[in-house]
């Protein structure tokens, strides 16, 4: 790294400090960015994850969305799954499809009819992770469902996913597609 780029980064970390100091969610995001990956700043997780909650708590889905991954993981603070829960439920109020994926995830056992909800509403957003399982569901739920399967699934493999390829590929080979 030159030391240009080097005092750019030191800039623009100690302009986002400033912003986030001030209150502002996305500076306040943005400044657990920099710490998390060591832009402008040593490299500071306990730091990145104090910046992430102050910027979750203002309604920072990116913020909210990143804290409820490290409370379901266990990274760098103690792994609390109704935390993760919580955060993962705040962002996807606030649009994030990818924590309406990860609610469905996490509660597609104990809350099926919910996590069917969460998957299909993240699969109508296009997430393709969401529109295989959607299509996998639909599809050993059969009847009815085989034509929605059907349409999940092409969705899914006309976004690269391999799986739904294979999927459709077999159901167009049995003449259920």
């Amino acid at each position: 790294m030159s030391a240009q780029s080097s005092s750019k980064d030191y800039e623009a970390f100690r302009d986002t400090l400033r912003a986030a100091e001030g209150g502002q969610g996305k500076a306040q995001y943005n400044l657990g960015l920099m710490y998390a990956n060591g832009v402008g700043t040593e490299q500071d997780f306990h730091q990145a994850m104090l910046w992430y909650r102050r910027a979750a708590e203002k309604g920072v889905s990116a913020a909210q969305y990143i804290l409820a991954g490290k409370y379901a993981a266990g990274q760098g603070v103690d792994r609390d799954i109704r935390q993760a829960l919580y955060w993962y439920l705040q962002a996807s109020d606030r649009g994030s499809s990818k924590a309406l994926f990860k609610l469905g995830q996490m509660l597609s056992v104990p809350q099926e009819e919910f996590a069917n909800q969460c998957f299909e509403q993240a699969a109508e957003k296009g997430i393709v992770e969401a529109q295989l399982v959607v299509g996998a569901r639909c599809s050993s739920a059969g009847g009815e469902k085989q034509g929605q399967a059907t349409a999940w699934l092409q969705k899914a493999a006309e976004n690269g996913v391999p799986e739904a390829q294979y999927i459709t590929g077999t159901l167009y080979e049995s003449g259920k597609g």
